[in-house]
């Protein structure tokens, strides 16, 4: 994988290229050239790269993401408009069981940031880690079973075929489409907080905790 100048032998060595520039910048801190003209070169391998690019973008800058409180890419336009973009869109073909996936946490994401304020203190630490943890080094981790298995209960036991489900439209600032069917989706949150045990992990042993995959039942 190639981009620009630069051969990447995996996706998880670009991965790891894009996290060491998030992480390299404090809240609001635009880009600077270099790091800005390779992610310009990344965000042109998003889905929606079109929606999210606009009027044109002027800069690219690092922010707290309000709704799921970790820190992500934004873009300034040249009109002056921001939206954020997920990197991990575009290093990754978008499959109906990735759409789905995304659209279900989407669905959750109210719940899993109140679940985050009311539990989080100043004296927590991380089960994993042992470090303290705060609002911004901090994720709420599916303990069991992980959210993978939760979507694929929720497949099996609906008997629902992914291929069948309707997905909003993507929206300007916002990661990922909504399932259209309402239904469906106050279903899936009802199932998930039914069963979900949650747990308060730092962000670094979240990320590299194992999934297990989702399948289309």
């Amino acid at each position: 994988m190639k981009i620009r100048e630069e051969e990447f032998k995996t996706k998880d060595a670009l991965k790891k290229k894009i996290q060491t520039i998030l992480y390299d910048y404090l809240e609001k801190e635009p880009l600077n050239e270099s790091d800005f003209n390779f992610m310009l070169a990344v965000l042109n391998r998003h889905p929606s790269k079109e929606i999210k690019i606009g009027a044109g973008v002027k800069s690219i800058f690092v922010k707290t993401n309000p709704i799921y409180k970790n820190k992500g890419f934004y873009i300034l336009r040249h009109d002056l408009t921001t939206t954020d973009f997920s990197f991990m869109q575009c290093l990754t073909r978008k499959t109906n069981v990735t759409k789905f996936k995304t659209a279900c946490r989407l669905a959750i994401a109210n719940d899993i940031v109140a679940f985050k304020l009311k539990n989080i203190t100043n004296s927590n630490k991380c089960p994993v880690t042992g470090e303290y943890l705060t609002i911004k080094n901090s994720h709420v981790d599916h303990e069991h079973p992980q959210f993978e298995q939760i979507i694929r209960d929720f497949i099996k036991t609906n008997n629902i075929n992914i291929d069948e489900i309707s997905l909003s439209g993507s929206v300007d600032g916002e990661i990922g489409q909504r399932i259209k069917d309402k239904d469906i989706e106050t279903k899936f949150i009802k199932f998930h907080n039914n069963i979900a045990k949650l747990r308060i992990i730092s962000a670094k042993a979240n990320l590299q905790r194992k999934k297990v995959k989702v399948k289309n039942a």
